[in-house]
């Protein structure tokens, strides 16, 4: 507008001159006037794309940085509950935007979606994965998908959620661990469709997911492996020390050590198939007897510890008849099991290492006396098991 304004005085100052015919002045005022007007337009129009473009630039680099950090947290996770707990936290949404997004696990046949936000403790809602259309056919096909939602096909309960949050599209992608589909990801549109780059960043995330739990199955699986016993299922001795610490609480606890009777015997004269299932048998008898939050390892070739969390001297020697009732119940070639038990007790201040020793020598006295029996450790039994040993 200043080229044009510029423009005109110029052409009056010469028709003022009489050097120009004022028709062919003015003709040129026209034209330059529209001149000036396109180049004002186009100028606008310029800083405008131009701006865009850096905003455009400016968001593609944060989402780009959210990427990058998303993926540095979820790969170094070591524990899948992890991941998918850091995915909850990644997507929650923090207050209104135009696009949201959720994760929702996939297991038995159902989707579970965490909630939480406002400091409000965190909900799970759970339902068929069957009953959502949309999710049920990106879990069958291992394909993602991008739709108009229809309201009609959403669950009853779901459909004024979605209604109120004004969601009108939705893309899915699958996340697979070990084969399987273990989540789904979704982002959502609010009166407008998913755009294809969103989609683009949505699959990226979706494909960093994928590796963190590949990752993090891997490793508990590595670290499963290392810590279990092959032969029973239960803990080794390794599993045992790193479990422990976090059982131990500020409370009482109690510790047991049983010992098969004439478990050499058994190898000698009926062979190694038979000692394996003697062994086995005690890990099946210890699943079905023990407490949720207990550990049973095997320690050693036939003995066996336990930690019963919370527990004193009576709950102990419960624990312990039950197995001997179940070992009794089981034979091996024809031939039944038992087994030897001594039992300890401690308090939160006392050495783990300390009353694993003395169940240990409580074993040691009842299977002096005859095995298939359980001892309780005191500083009588330490003076029997003493003089038994000399």
């Amino acid at each position: 507008m200043m080229i044009a304004a510029v423009t005109i005085l110029v052409l009056i100052a010469l028709s003022a001159n009489r050097h120009y015919p004022v028709p062919v002045l003015a003709w040129e005022v026209v034209v330059w006037a529209g001149i000036a007007f396109l180049i004002a337009t186009a100028t606008h129009g310029l800083r405008d794309r131009l701006g865009r473009a850096i905003d455009d630039g400016a968001e593609s680099a944060r989402q780009a940085d959210a990427l990058t950090s998303a993926a540095r947290q979820l790969t170094a996770l070591i524990d899948p509950a992890h991941v998918t707990a850091l995915m909850d936290d990644l997507l929650n949404p923090t207050g209104p935007a135009p696009v949201g997004a959720s994760y929702v696990h996939i297991a038995g046949g159902l989707a579970h979606l965490t909630v939480s936000g406002d400091g409000s403790p965190a909900v799970t809602h759970s339902w068929p994965v069957g009953d959502d259309p949309y999710r049920s056919k990106v879990v069958s096909s291992g394909a993602s998908l991008r739709a108009e939602l229809d309201l009609c096909r959403l669950l009853p309960e779901l459909q004024p959620v979605v209604k109120a949050a004004e969601v009108t599209h939705c893309a899915w992608v699958p996340i697979a661990t070990n084969g399987s589909i273990s989540g789904v990801l979704a982002v959502v549109g609010r009166n407008e469709p998913v755009s294809d780059k969103l989609f683009e960043r949505a699959t990226a995330l979706g494909q960093i997911v994928q590796l963190a739990l590949a990752n993090a199955v891997a490793h508990r699986t590595a670290r499963e492996n290392a810590a279990t016993d092959p032969l029973t299922g239960l803990a080794n001795r390794r599993g045992f020390d790193l479990e422990v610490p976090g059982l131990r609480g500020r409370h009482r606890f109690a510790c047991l050590v049983l010992d098969l009777d004439r478990f050499k015997q058994i190898n000698d004269t009926q062979g190694h198939a038979a000692g394996d299932q003697a062994l086995r048998a005690v890990g099946e008898a210890a699943r079905l007897v023990v407490r949720r939050g207990d550990l049973v390892a095997r320690v050693g070739g036939d003995e066996f510890l336990a930690f019963l969390a919370d527990a004193g001297v009576e709950t102990a020697h419960r624990v312990s008849r039950r197995l001997l009732t179940r070992l009794g119940r089981a034979t091996v070639q024809g031939s039944s099991i038992s087994a030897s038990i001594g039992i300890a007790c401690g308090d939160a201040d006392s050495d783990i290492d300390e009353v694993a020793r003395r169940a240990d020598e409580a074993m040691y006295v009842a299977k002096m006396a005859g095995g298939a029996r359980i001892s309780i450790w005191s500083a009588d039994t330490a003076s029997r098991e003493a003089a038994v040993k000399r």
